[in-house]
């Protein structure tokens, strides 16, 4: 399997928000009852989050393996000094 870039994923991701869009009139006006396609967008759910799983996995061994520290990345702003 050849490398995959982040590029390559926003792309995957924007496609798929295309597709479930396009998914979406047909499920309002046809699909409301049927137990196939609530089973299918759930496997799919699963899958998504899976794949965004292994991603942020993958991001954060390449930010390690590349001498990046990613403690206290997402701390978010220091507290006012005197409270």
């Amino acid at each position: 399997m050849g490398r995959v870039t982040a590029r390559t994923l926003r792309r995957f991701h924007l496609a798929g928000v295309v597709v479930w869009l396009i998914l979406g009139i047909p499920t309002v006006l046809w699909w409301k009852q049927s137990i196939l396609w609530v089973a299918l967008m759930s496997l799919y759910t699963i899958l998504i989050d899976h794949l965004t799983g292994w991603g942020a996995a993958r991001a954060e061994g390449l930010s390690s393996s590349a001498g990046g520290s990613s403690e206290g990345a997402s701390a978010g702003p220091e507290a006012p000094a005197g409270r």
